[in-house]
This record gives structure tokens, sequence and C-alpha cells, in this order.
């Protein structure tokens, strides 16, 4: 069974976005970060596409129309 590429994608990309969750908590650990930058990037990944809300062609086509 082959997958359609707007699936793929969104899988690719919500492992990226776990691994910068990851990152991101690593770097709070090790205090590699401020506080406020931490703020800031964790606010940037809270952002990002939530799949439960909505699919992956719907976020595409919010983000289009927002930039």
């Amino acid at each position: 069974m082959t997958l359609p590429p707007s699936v793929i994608a969104a899988l690719q990309y919500q492992e990226l976005l776990q691994t910068c969750h990851e990152l991101l908590d690593l770097a709070l650990a090790a205090n590699a970060v401020s506080r406020r930058d931490a703020r800031w990037y964790r606010s940037q990944l809270l952002a990002a596409w939530d799949y439960t809300g909505q699919t992956w062609d719907e976020y595409l086509t919010d983000a289009a129309e927002y930039y």
C-alpha cells in the first residue's frame, strides 16, 4: 500500500516537530538557552501544526493564506 504524498509529508513533519521538542527539552536541561529564549522557542513549537485539529492539507492551505 502506497501512502499519498501529503500523508508522507505530514508524518515526516510530525517526526521533525517531535525532534524539535526533544532538542529544546535537552537544551533546557543543560541550561544552554536563557529562559526568555526558551519561552520564545516553546511558543514557536506550540504554534506549529497540531494534527489533531486539522489535516495536513488544511494546515498548508491556512499557512499559504496567512503568509
